[in-house]
């Protein structure tokens, strides 16, 4: 798989067998591998200063935090969060405004009763959310004798 960064096009990303690759685009060389196995899903951020990476979660390994945030200069991982659907969902999770100044993450329940909550970060510190906001998202749809 391999993406390209969206605003300027300068870098691309690609994964294989031996993990994430960087590739300058202007020198088309590669500038940076982070070893990891397994990454299934790739998004950059609007202005291309970040890297949204997710690997499959992994049952027997129920504590692993398999969706991150990197710093897409340098692949420093930001954050890391644990996700339990699919992959493709995970980038879908985490949106950026256009300058890249708020970041919002959908956090999905972990128990059926339990509301999903959306965390608010800004500036790029993803140490501890600005914000948490309890949200109620339908996760079916209504059956054909229950009211729409």
């Amino acid at each position: 798989m391999a993406i390209f960064a969206p605003l300027r096009g300068q870098q691309a990303a690609v994964v294989d067998e031996l993990g994430l690759h960087f590739i300058d685009m202007k020198t088309l060389k590669e500038t940076l591998l982070i070893a990891s196995e397994g990454i299934v899903a790739l998004a950059y951020s609007p202005a291309d200063s970040y890297l949204i990476a997710c690997e499959k979660f992994n049952q027997s390994s129920p504590d692993h935090q398999n969706l991150q945030i990197l710093d897409a200069s340098n692949g420093k991982t930001l954050a890391k969060f644990q996700w339990r659907k699919t992959p493709k969902d995970a980038i879908k999770s985490i949106k950026f405004t256009k300058d890249e100044r708020f970041c919002v993450r959908l956090v999905p329940q972990m128990y059926s009763k339990q509301p999903n909550s959306i965390e608010v970060y800004q500036n790029g510190d993803f140490s501890k959310p600005k914000s948490v906001i309890n949200a109620h998202f339908q996760t079916r749809g209504p059956r054909k004798n229950e009211p729409a």
